[in-house]
């Protein structure tokens, strides 16, 4: 798993992330080890670059992207069949989980969907076991990190063959509800606060959520700068044109169906 991971983290230090809480901690994560460049950020019907590059030219990160001239890494329950390039990483793919597999709910104490967020798989690639409490809250509140471990625990055990780590005892018993009322400020919205609130006039009130989530990590750990918006690319008449849930009828067609599951 971790030479997978880091062959895809090789091929640029520029990234394109998810505006999710886990897209973020996953820069700050990254940045730890080898210095980055946020270069965009991708919400599935908008692509916002913050520079002038190519975007195929980055790693997309929290991500899973089924056009193969791009490199991402994410967890979500992906059709190992799909093609895509050849250094992505996902790790149902890697272990050939599929999705007609998965959501089996949670008395299921067989291997079920990947029960963690990226960011908690690139600190178990870096080997990144914060002793802080604050770091071990956002690992647990990614992804709800730690209501997945304790109400999906039987998951957790089938994975722990291939993914189990010393994060993964803290996430057990850190509870981060300390943390919402800082992340309910910086403009991310629900009881989770995962993602940051659509409800803001104009594309600069939404960076500018993301901005202040940022900072908050940054608070705890460096992370890379949220530039300005340099172009926006809408894909509402294209659906979701870089990522997508693949149906399993799609599979036998070869045609894979415009709905994002980032």
């Amino acid at each position: 798993m971790k030479q997978e991971v880091f062959k895809a983290l090789d091929y640029s230090n520029n990234i394109v992330i998810s505006p999710d809480f886990d897209g973020l901690l996953s820069a700050a994560i990254i940045n730890k080890y080898k210095p980055i460049n946020i270069s965009g950020i991708y919400t599935t019907n908008r692509l916002f670059m913050l520079d002038d590059i190519d975007p195929t030219q980055a790693v997309w990160v929290d991500h899973d992207i089924r056009d193969p001239r791009i490199v991402s890494i994410g967890c979500h329950a992906v059709y190992p069949e799909v093609k895509v390039n050849p250094l992505s990483f996902n790790p149902h793919r890697l272990y050939d989980q599929h999705p007609d597999k998965c959501f089996k709910g949670k008395s299921s104490n067989t291997r079920d969907k990947f029960p963690f967020s990226t960011s908690v798989l690139l600190a178990h690639v870096y080997e990144w076991f914060p002793e802080d409490v604050m770091s071990i809250m956002f690992l647990a509140h990614a992804d709800s990190g730690y209501k997945v471990y304790n109400d999906y625990f039987g998951n957790v055990q089938a994975w722990s063959d291939v993914f189990y780590d010393d994060n993964l005892k803290k996430i057990k018993n850190t509870n981060p509800e300390p943390i919402y009322e800082s992340l309910k400020s910086a403009g991310y919205k629900g009881t989770a606060y995962q993602k940051p609130s659509i409800n803001v006039s104009g594309e600069t009130n939404y960076i500018n959520n993301i901005r202040n989530m940022s900072k908050f990590i940054d608070n705890h750990i460096t992370m890379p700068d949220i530039k300005d918006i340099v172009s926006t690319i809408r894909f509402k008449n294209e659906m979701h044109k870089y990522s997508g849930k693949v149906e399993s009828r799609a599979i036998v067609t070869g045609k894979q169906i415009g709905r994002a599951h980032v």
